[in-house]
């Protein structure tokens, strides 16, 4: 699409799916296009007390991985549910400062390891 800044995967000859990502399950237009639905595994070394975070682009979007943490851990292990409401809503000023009426999904899943 003209302007769209990230790379679009669409069938040949149309502006259908669209999807920004190169794996989908459940899209079967992908599919047809070179969307796969196989994850890409990584295998990681936690700690103790470590906070896994879970986000949709929509996150990702305006925050680095480090702000996102930040955002989250300030409120502490005990306030993950504040954790996960403030990063929402940081993540939604950020897209509506840079879009006035556009914002894309916004999911986050905080998860404290013990």
């Amino acid at each position: 699409l003209p302007g769209d800044l990230p790379h679009r995967v669409f069938a040949k000859g149309k502006e259908i799916p669209g999807l920004a990502m190169s794996r989908s399950i459940g899209d079967l237009a992908g599919h047809k296009a070179g969307i796969i639905h196989q994850p890409g595994i990584e295998w990681l070394d936690f700690q103790k007390d470590d906070l896994l975070l879970c986000c949709s682009d929509g996150v990702w979007e305006f925050l680095s991985n480090v702000e996102a943490l930040n955002i989250v851990s300030q409120v502490g292990k005990k306030n993950a549910a504040d954790g996960v409401q403030k990063l929402s809503a940081e993540s939604r000023r950020l897209w509506l400062a840079e879009a006035d009426d556009c914002c894309d999904d916004i999911t986050v899943i905080a998860v404290w390891l013990s």
